[in-house]
């Protein structure tokens, strides 16, 4: 006999984020925006205030990168572009979020 289908009450796993509302949810959470800095301090300020979103936005590491990299502006965004306009697809797509915080 085949097994039959699953009843409609029970519960299936959400779909995932598509990457505009992501962007939104993340937005809505008041992310800060990065735009380089030589002051140690003001970097690790700008990692604490993600990692207290991404503590409960749980995402994947390539969606963190994703969003970071989203927040930075100016000579941040620059480096970055700098940075990464260099490296393959699947070696930024390797880049944990743990990865990014120590560059």
């Amino acid at each position: 006999a085949s097994p039959s289908p699953s009843p409609p009450h029970q519960h299936q796993a959400a779909p995932a984020m598509d990457l505009t509302q992501l962007i939104i949810q993340f937005q809505r959470m008041n992310a800060p925006t990065f735009a380089g800095t030589e002051n140690p301090t003001t970097v690790l300020e700008w990692i604490k205030e993600l990692d207290k979103i991404f503590a409960v936005l749980p995402l994947p590491d390539r969606q963190r990168v994703s969003l970071a990299a989203y927040q930075m502006k100016e000579d941040a965004f620059d480096w970055w572009i700098d940075h990464w306009a260099r490296r393959s697809e699947a070696e930024l797509h390797a880049l944990s979020w743990e990865q990014m915080k120590m560059m």
